[in-house]
């Protein structure tokens, strides 16, 4: 009997432990679900490309109460990621996306400078995403360049899970590639 007591007692100990152990996440990453939509680009062609520019393929950190943390990965290569989603908001603008190509009337660069996604170990759990992107576009021998950022905060009370990670990065992305495509930059690539 005491054996089973202290067999039970080990496996709650362990088991407690273990619980407190944090490993990293490898998110799927979905920008481009909420696109507003306008037919301002008229059918014009538009090449694409996309640049990662970050330093590493880290997305963010996961902290835990000892000061420890794991680190928030992709599945999928952001480069191609942010390139269907570029793509797809210019369709939704009116424009027809196509490969890249430097010969092109109109192009269009987009730079991913920075994805930075922390999830706090306190409860309440702060849960903060940072987006910026940068881009270039040409049209008829003429440049632009213009950057945007995009960040939301949120909290929970529990450990948000891998899709839960990755919608929230994914909906920060969705808000940067937003305001990168502002009235500015498309009324530069719908101009003759």
């Amino acid at each position: 009997m005491k054996a089973s007591l202290h067999v039970l007692v080990l496996c709650c100990v362990v088991a407690a432990l273990s619980a407190c152990a944090q490993t990293g996440q490898v998110v799927t990453l979905k920008p481009g679900q909420d696109l507003s939509e306008s037919s301002e680009g008229d059918g014009r062609e538009v090449a694409v490309r996309v640049v990662n520019e970050m330093e590493d393929i880290v997305l963010g950190r996961l902290e835990n109460r000892r000061g420890e943390h794991a680190v928030i990965t992709t599945d999928r290569d952001p480069v191609k990621v942010m390139t269907e989603a570029t793509r797809d908001a210019l369709r939704s603008k009116g424009f027809q996306p196509v490969g890249w190509s430097e010969d092109a009337a109109r192009t269009l660069t987009v730079r991913i400078r920075r994805i930075e996604h922390v999830v706090t170990a306190n409860v309440p759990r702060k849960v903060d995403t940072r987006v910026e992107l940068a881009f270039e576009a040409g049209n008829a021998g003429r440049s632009l360049r213009g950057a945007a950022r995009a960040g939301r905060s949120d909290t929970t009370l529990a450990s948000p899970t891998a899709e839960r990670n990755g919608i929230w990065i994914s909906e920060a992305l969705d808000s940067g590639l937003e305001r990168l495509l502002g009235e500015r930059l498309l009324e530069f690539l719908t101009s003759p």
